[in-house]
């Protein structure tokens, strides 16, 4: 069910108890998956009878992944599971960008050099504006993890490559 503060209230239970609560039960009950884009896009163009081209000029998967939950409902959640984000940036050795898909999943691209945060950014508000619902949508920029600091920060528009 959907926690209100009204409901919150009638238990007996602050923000910060309800969060600790959330924070140990959420990953049990929906635990989460990281998946890589290339493996994602087989599984739904074999529901359609679809065939994935590579691309002509390249043999290498797509260097993205999906984080979401089990269900693929209200998955964006994940991010707040400890430790997630920075088992990813381990295994793949690289600090990351954090991509807000929708509510139900966020998209993880490695940091590559020359990355133009202006033209992430704008592709993130093109989606929202033409393919997310508005209560779907969660920010219109990206997020940026440093692996060596354990930290996520907003991407802001002055900051142009990394």
């Amino acid at each position: 069910i959907c926690v209100t503060n009204e409901l919150a209230g009638k238990w007996g239970l602050s923000a910060k108890s309800l969060y600790i609560i959330a924070e140990k039960n959420t990953p049990i009950l929906l635990p989460p998956i990281i998946d890589t884009m290339e493996h994602t896009l087989e599984l739904l163009m074999g529901e359609i009878n679809c065939a994935i081209e590579p691309a002509k000029d390249s043999n290498k998967p797509i260097p993205m992944h999906i984080m979401t939950n089990k269900y693929q409902i209200n998955g964006a959640s994940v991010l707040l599971y400890h430790g997630l984000l920075d088992g990813l940036a381990e295994k793949l050795g690289t600090d990351l960008y954090v991509i807000p898909s929708s509510i139900h999943e966020f998209l993880i691209l490695p940091v590559l050099p020359g990355t133009c945060i202006q033209d992430l950014n704008a592709m993130i508000h093109e989606v929202n504006s033409t393919q997310v619902e508005e209560e779907e949508i969660l920010s219109d920029h990206a997020y940026f993890y440093s692996r060596s600091e354990k930290l996520l920060t907003s991407m802001s528009e002055e900051r142009t490559t990394i």
